[in-house]
């Protein structure tokens, strides 16, 4: 399906780089929160203000620059559906264990 979805090779590798990026980044955040002495700090509290704001604003960069010119933009509406979806659960996850 990805290849229908951005045939040009350029969004194959923004789109694929920042999925590995965020996964990255949110196996270290979890690792973090989960390692640090108190949730409280600066660190837990920037971390969790990055993971609710950055992937909102990176749907909306996708959105307007990469997709918008596209003609198949139902496709796009379609996998942004999960991406929303998996974003909200790992925002929960790092919400609980900023909350321990």
């Amino acid at each position: 399906m990805w290849p229908t979805m951005y045939p040009d090779r350029w969004r194959n590798n923004v789109v694929g780089g920042m999925f590995l990026i965020s996964a990255v980044l949110f196996i270290a955040t979890v690792i973090f929160m989960g390692l640090a002495t108190t949730t409280r700090s600066m660190g837990a509290k920037c971390l969790l203000i990055l993971w609710a704001v950055a992937p909102p604003v990176w749907f909306l960069f996708e959105h307007f620059f990469i997709w918008k010119p596209k003609p198949d933009f139902p496709e796009f509406k379609h996998g942004q559906e999960p991406s929303r979806n998996i974003w909200l659960a790992f925002v929960g996850v790092i919400l609980a264990l900023y909350f321990k």
